[in-house]
């Protein structure tokens, strides 16, 4: 028979693995997750699986005597006391005073006084367990080696707080990393701009600086943010608190984006491939202001106002012609859009927790405004001299609001209703002005001009839920709820368009057009613990729709002659199954596995008016009587820690899906029936190895591979391929900690693609080829305590024959 704690354990090791998983997050896994973890603290779990931690790869503790304000506190301000201090600690743990410090949080003791090797603070901050790493990923720079040391002969040296229990921070801590770079490009500067979005040249600046510190006993501030000359990179950020009332916050961010003036390539041609000539970019960004209340007794509210916005020229590619040979004229150009784009956003939150109940409020409400200028030129034989030019503007501008309320109530340890409403609005107006030039012959027909200046749409959408989480039995949870959408669009436009010279005799188009949808969505599922080392679960997701859509346009001086008058019914249905599981027979070995199905059939008829070209009103695309999309997938893994030095994932993942079509006869003598439209193919397979071969050195390695295939019914043509090819990628990592001052960081990474379409012969090659290596190097050197420096080199290969 298994003694109780290792079994304890493995609840752990499941409980890790659940993190990992998107669609377990469920309320009723984070109910079952929570139920192993107080099982396994209380059974005294942490201490047995420390035993399993590599202790001797601890730094060892700094050999004299540590001053608490010199060499303690700037570590716990810049790594701990964000999470675990005085502000609503996490896991209720506070490293902010003595008391605290010793007391531990939810887990229980993290510092044994006078043995940092056994104490729980030093490993998670030594990383020594990566799931339990602290500072999280994310959320701080891990801590340097000395820096271990030193904590380590703080718990040692019997964890002093410079005599009080509760030591005075009134000096305002600051960091700030700064230096200077030069980016050379061999090759091609736009693509390379476009993928990295850095500027190739001279660059510096200020890339991380930030302070935090108290202004009184009541009240705390942070403040961080990033300049970054040449690269147009600037952020600021601040936060102010009071203890039981709120504070205030904001903050403004800006970054650029370059892109790629090229427009398609073909070898064949000469030349293969065009360019603007531009360095087209655009600068996007948001400034922001929030407000809280959070006094006792009161509802919390949040108040705040958000700015954000895009300007600047965007490289497009567009539909036209590149040469004046009438057989394989290349058809994608390049292009320039100039952008100005404003999003103003209201935001108001209310909750308040009640006698079990939780409500909630959210109010979003946006005004929006937005301007492009389109310009594309269409060459001929020469590059320089185009045959044809194209520009169009556009503006739009709407109102958008939307308001949700949630209800919580816990009616019993194990009975848990959710509830919530979500209505929304929308009212928008457009306009374009567009004229394309195909000659420079006034009067030529081919010539055309577009202008409207009333184009409305007018959206709504109602949606409620309701959501049970039941766990009355020790080994089994039940969740469910159901979800009703409801909503309505309405659009109008006025178009006068003209044919060879901007002043001809116009010709007016109106259309309309409305859509009405509902959705009704149930989900339920379980989840069984009840066999050892063992969590199954099964879950279900329902989803039946229903849309009403009615398209009209006519010309104003014929309206007895639509020129669309079309409607359509859709009916849709989804049924999607989940089963999965994982065990843990052994501490140290994970098996997982899921399977998913699911099957989506939509059904389309005419409404009883249509009146669509076509035998019978069945013109394009009603002449489409259904879809049905059948998809599997399969996915396991394995993790397993081959040692305390070693530790292995692998994966693999397998999806298909069937496309099938149901159409009518048409009357070119086109039969109908159901035709299988396409099948697409996927198999991924995924490694992954840490290794520690020595205290100082460890090394990561991730591999994967994805194989996929799509294949369509129209393959008889020689222009339609099979769309198939492997992707390869490879990410390599090395940390040495030379000594206790010193780090050594490099990473290569490695991608390949290979999905080249060979059908030179009947038509344009599509798809793409590629490969990049980029290998990282960093050196890391602290002076001091309060000093720094970073070498940093980069190199970065990238090739597209494709393209």
């Amino acid at each position: 028979m298994r003694s109780h704690r290792p079994c304890v354990a493995a609840e752990v090791t499941r409980l890790k693995f659940f993190r990992d998983q998107s669609l377990l997050t469920s309320s009723a896994t984070l109910f079952s997750c929570a139920t192993g973890l107080a099982a396994f603290v209380a059974a005294g779990g942490l201490s047995v699986y420390a035993a399993d931690l590599a202790i001797d790869e601890l730094p060892a503790p700094f050999a004299g005597k540590v001053e608490y304000r010199q060499d303690i506190l700037p570590i716990l301000e810049k790594a701990c006391f964000r999470c675990h201090g005085p502000e609503k600690p996490k896991s209720g743990f506070r490293l902010d005073n003595r008391a605290s410090a010793l007391a531990g949080g939810e887990s229980g003791p993290a510092i044994v006084l006078g043995k940092s090797a056994d104490s729980s603070l030093i490993h998670a901050v030594a990383r020594l367990d990566h799931d339990l790493a602290m500072p999280p990923t994310g959320k701080g720079e891990p801590l340097k080696p000395y820096e271990i040391a030193l904590l380590r002969a703080w718990i040692d040296q019997e964890l002093d707080y410079g005599g009080v229990d509760q030591p005075e921070r009134a000096r305002l801590s600051f960091e700030m990393t700064t230096g200077a770079g030069y980016i050379a490009v061999s090759g091609d500067r736009g693509k390379f701009r476009e993928q990295s979005w850095l500027n190739d040249g001279w660059s510096g600046g200020v890339s991380e600086f930030s302070a935090r510190g108290p202004i009184d006993e009541q009240t705390s501030f942070t403040m961080d943010g990033r300049v970054l000359l040449e690269q147009n990179d600037a952020r600021f950020r601040f936060d102010v608190r009071r203890k039981e009332w709120g504070g205030f916050a904001g903050g403004v961010e800006t970054r650029r984006k370059w892109s790629d003036d090229s427009g398609g390539y073909h070898p064949a041609f000469t030349p293969p491939q065009f360019a603007t000539g531009e360095e087209p970019y655009l600068d996007f960004g948001r400034a922001w202001f929030d407000l809280y209340l959070d006094r006792a007794g009161w509802p919390t509210m949040r108040l705040g106002y958000e700015l954000q916005f895009r300007d600047g020229t965007e490289a497009t590619t567009r539909w036209g012609v590149a040469t004046d040979s009438a057989v394989g004229a290349r058809a994608l150009i390049p292009s320039t859009e100039t952008v100005d784009e404003q999003t103003h956003i209201l935001k108001v939150d209310i909750a308040k927790d009640f006698s079990g109940w939780r409500l909630a409020d959210s109010l979003r409400v946006e005004w929006h405004d937005q301007d492009y200028a389109l310009h594309a030129e269409n060459f001929g034989a020469s590059p320089t001299a185009p045959t044809a030019t194209s520009d169009v503007r556009e503006g739009y501008e709407h109102t958008q609001g939307a308001n949700s309320l949630t209800v919580e109530k816990s009616l019993r340890d194990d009975l848990v209703i959710t509830a919530g409403y979500l209505y929304s609005w929308l009212d928008g107006a457009g306009s374009f002005d567009s004229g394309e030039f195909l000659s420079d012959t006034v009067g030529d027909f081919y010539n055309q001009f577009r202008t409207s200046n009333r184009i409305v749409l007018d959206q709504q959408a109602n949606v409620g839920s309701l959501g049970v989480r039941l766990g009355p039995w020790q080994e089994v949870v039940l969740f469910g709820g159901v979800q009703g959408d409801w909503s309505r669009q309405r659009g109008f436009s006025d178009v006068t368009q003209r044919y060879g010279s901007p002043t001809a005799s116009p010709a007016e188009y109106l259309s309309w057009s409305d859509l009405e949808r509902q959705l009704i969505e149930e989900r339920a599922g379980l989840r069984f613990t009840g066999l050892p080392f063992t969590t199954l679960y099964a879950e279900g997701r329902w989803q039946q729709e229903a849309v009403d859509q009615y398209e009209d346009q006519y010309e104003a001086s014929f309206p007895q002659f639509p020129t669309l008058d079309r409607g359509t019914d859709a009916d849709a249905r989804l049924d999607q199954y989940r089963f999965g599981g994982n065990t843990s027979p052994w501490r140290s070995v994970m098996l997982a596995a899921h399977y998913e199905i699911s099957g989506h059939q939509t059904d389309y008829s005419p409404t009883p008016d249509d009146a669509s070209y076509g035998p019978l009103g069945f013109g394009y695309p009603n002449f489409i009587t259904g879809r049905q999309v059948d998809s599997d997938e399969i996915e396991t893994s394995l993790t397993a820690r081959l040692s305390s030095r070693l530790k292995t994932k692998l994966t693999y993942q397998f999806n298909q899906a069937d496309y099938e079509t149901r159409h009518q006869a048409l009357f070119d003598g086109t039969p109908g029936g159901t035709i299988t439209a396409g099948q697409q193919d996927a198999n991924i397979f995924s490694a992954g190895l840490n290794w520690m071969p020595a205290a100082r050195l460890g090394f990561d390695f991730t591999g994967s591979l994805a194989d996929t295939e799509l294949t369509t019914f129209a393959n008889n043509s020689p222009s339609v391929v099979p769309y198939d090819g492997e992707v390869w990628s490879l990410l390599a990592a090395m940390n040495w900690s030379v000594d206790d001052l010193t780090r050594l960081n490099t990473t290569y990474v490695w991608s390949f693609a290979d999905y080249r379409q060979e059908n030179f012969t009947a038509g344009l090659p599509l798809g793409i080829e590629y490969q990049w290596h980029q290998l990282r190097a960093s050196l890391d050197r602290q002076l001091n305590t309060q000093l720094s420096v970073t070498l940093l080199y980069l190199f970065q290969l990238y090739d597209e024959p494709t393209a």
